[in-house]
């Protein structure tokens, strides 16, 4: 356990445990639960909380968007590097078309590999929300998104970035993103 009252949130810069942001259940299985300072929080920081916290026990991430996704990789790891191919969609001109690209964009001429995850992340839920036909945003706007992507091929690009993620702050490295910011430049005709 000592090694969780050394994890910093990355944002404040304060101890988590001091921000009352993690917990422990006991029983057969202790578990540290993890809640995100805010539903804002980026999700490359979040998930790398989570495996700094990783080390202390068994974590969970609680009551954030991307919970499931996050804690499923916590659970069985990343997957190994495969498809992360998306069709031919038909991108009409729109709000979050527009601001997909914008972050396909920053991600493609980023030097950082950090923000180059991040804008792609990005690209991919904006993608997202613009096939669903979002348009009103709100406190379940993002949940939707990933439930849109669950639907259609747009997952296994937001699912390699997420492996991604953990690989970087795991191993130091990025396997899938080239392939992914590939993908995404043919979504707009790149």
């Amino acid at each position: 356990m000592d090694e969780i009252v050394n994890v910093v949130e990355p944002e404040t810069r304060l101890p988590v445990v001091k921000l009352g942001l993690v917990n422990l259940s006991r029983g057969d299985m202790p578990m540290l639960h993890y809640t995100p300072p805010s539903p804002f929080t980026p999700p490359i920081l979040v998930i790398y909380v989570a495996i700094q916290l990783n080390k202390g026990g068994k974590v969970s991430v609680e009551r954030y968007y991307l919970s499931e996704e996050i804690n499923r990789r916590l659970e069985e790891g990343v997957r190994l590097p495969g498809e992360a191919e998306v069709p031919p969609l038909n991108i009409e001109e729109g709000h979050y078309a527009s601001l997909a690209k914008t972050f396909l964009t920053l991600a493609k001429s980023s030097d950082d590999v950090v923000m180059r995850l991040s804008f792609a992340l990005g690209s991919v839920e904006h993608l997202a929300l613009h096939l669903a036909g979002e348009l009103e945003p709100g406190p379940e706007l993002y949940p939707r998104a990933i439930r849109k992507m669950m639907e259609t091929e747009l997952y296994s690009v937001f699912s390699a970035i997420l492996d991604d993620m953990f690989e970087l702050f795991l191993y130091g490295k990025t396997p899938r993103l080239p392939k992914v910011l590939s993908s995404l430049s043919k979504v707009f005709g790149e």
